[in-house]
Order: structure tokens, then sequence, then C-alpha cells
């Protein structure tokens, strides 16, 4: 488990929430974690990604952004997660956008 995924569990656990710790197993991008977000929204957040900036798959699904809030996660799902960061070549014709997945899901 990592350090990261037990603080976002604590700051999310007290007084008017649910009472209680809830951590789930996930696959995320073919890495097993240990986490407490209960949606794809709270998720992107607790990993500390830009929502703007991600496209996320969920048990082989793209999901659209709009409904990331609704989107509840279990124990066991897999998640292919792409994060597009600025940078990349100054040539002309290049793309402006680098990837650090290598896979690309194109919608």
């Amino acid at each position: 488990m990592y350090v990261a995924d037990i603080s976002a569990a604590l700051r999310n656990s007290g007084p008017g929430r649910r009472g209680r710790l809830a951590f789930m197993n996930l696959k995320i991008n073919g890495e097993d974690r240990v986490v407490s977000a209960e949606t794809l929204s709270a998720l992107v957040e607790q990993l500390g990604m830009k929502p703007d900036r991600v496209a996320v798959e969920l048990n082989r699904e793209i999901v659209p952004r709009n409904r990331w809030g609704e989107t509840g996660l279990k124990d066991g799902d897999q998640l292919e997660i792409v994060h597009f960061v600025g940078g990349g070549s100054p040539h002309q014709g290049d793309s402006d956008i680098s990837i650090e997945k290598e896979k690309l899901i194109l919608i």
C-alpha cells in the first residue's frame, strides 16, 4: 500500500463521513494498488491527476469524463489511465502533447 493512498483514506474519513475506512484493491495500468476512492472522480483526485488531462478505461470500457462522479469502483476493478502532459518537440508539425503511458486510447 502506498503512503499517499493511506493519507487520502484518512482525509476521507471522520465526522460527517461514513466513519470507517474502505480500502479496495485495483489494478491501475497493470500495477496492483490499494485505494480508498469510491468513484472514478475521487480516484483521479486521489492520484493527483488533472481531470482535463486524463482518459480512463474501466474494465476495458472507456468512461466519459461526465460520468466519472457517478461511476463507482469495486474491489478487483482494472483501470488503464492515460495522462497527457504538455511539452514535446518544437519542430513544425510535431505534436505538443506527449503521453506518459505507452497505450493511447482514442475516442
